[in-house]
This record gives structure tokens, C-alpha cells and sequence, in this order.
């Protein structure tokens, strides 16, 4: 039982039940001014290490998988078992780069597409409606109002 990799062969990934379980966490960061993707990572980062220490990190597998600076609002990943250290890290962030900011968080789920989909705050949800869309609210409204 060699565990040398010959040359040409593909590594084999671990099966399912070996991986550790991910949960990502949607976050928003509420301050006076609009922060940049890797100001807030940073901030994120080091809040993270300062309650959990560099271990800690390591185990949390924590990343920021994707930010929207205009809405200052993001989605972070991180292992199902310290998913309670990580979330309380992010809640008592004070700063980013020196002025005052605070991260709320807004739910967790166990893949990225339901995290979009129960807190939605991307720009495609965010579009104007359009004529159609309003001129059907009307029709709605009397339907419910005579019965």
C-alpha cells in the first residue's frame, strides 16, 4: 500500500462523508461609508483571529465567497462545527479600516444558491418592475376587495 502518487494518475478526491460540511453565512455591514471587498475581508479576518486565534481560523475554514460593495453586503463560508465561533466573531466587529461599522447577520444556509434565494439582496433582485408587473397589482387588489 504505496500512498506515492505515480506520475499521470489524478488524485482522488475524499468521499462525501470525509469532507467537512460547509455553511454559508449572509452578512451585511452597516457604516456611513462604502468599504471595498478586501477592506471588509480584512476587518472580517482579523476579527475572526482575534477571538479565535490562528488555530481557530484554520479550523473555521473561513472566506468570504462574494461581496457586493453597493450593498455592502456579502456571503462567508465556514465549517459546520465553528459556525457559532464565526458568526459571533463577525457580530462584534466595531471598525473597518478605522471608522465605525457593524456586521449583522442576516441567516445561514447549507449551500451558496439557497443563501441568494432566503436573503436576497443581490443586484438581480433589486430591478425596477416593470408596466406589466405594476399594472397587475391593481386587478390583485380588487379581486381580495370584493370578497
Amino acid at each position: 500500500m504505496e500512498a506515492i502518487q505515480k506520475e499521470g494518475e489524478k488524485m482522488t478526491p475524499y468521499p462525501p462523508v470525509l469532507r467537512e460540511k460547509r455553511r454559508y453565512i449572509s452578512f451585511k455591514v452597516h457604516a456611513k461609508m462604502l468599504f471595498t471587498e478586501n477592506q471588509v475581508k480584512h476587518s472580517l479576518n482579523n476579527s475572526i483571529l482575534d477571538l479565535l486565534g490562528e488555530r481557530g481560523v484554520a479550523s473555521s475554514g473561513f472566506n468570504i465567497v462574494e461581496y457586493n460593495e453597493q450593498m455592502m453586503s456579502g456571503i462567508a463560508r465556514s465549517t459546520n462545527e465553528q459556525l457559532d465561533n464565526v458568526i459571533f466573531a463577525l457580530t462584534l466587529i466595531k471598525d473597518v479600516q478605522g471608522k465605525n461599522a457593524w456586521c449583522q447577520i442576516l441567516g445561514v444556509s447549507g449551500t451558496i444558491e439557497s443563501c441568494q434565494k432566503k436573503f436576497p439582496w443581490t443586484e438581480k433582485i433589486l430591478e425596477k418592475p416593470t408596466k406589466q408587473k405594476l399594472a397587475k397589482k391593481p386587478a390583485e387588489i380588487m379581486k381580495y376587495a370584493k370578497n
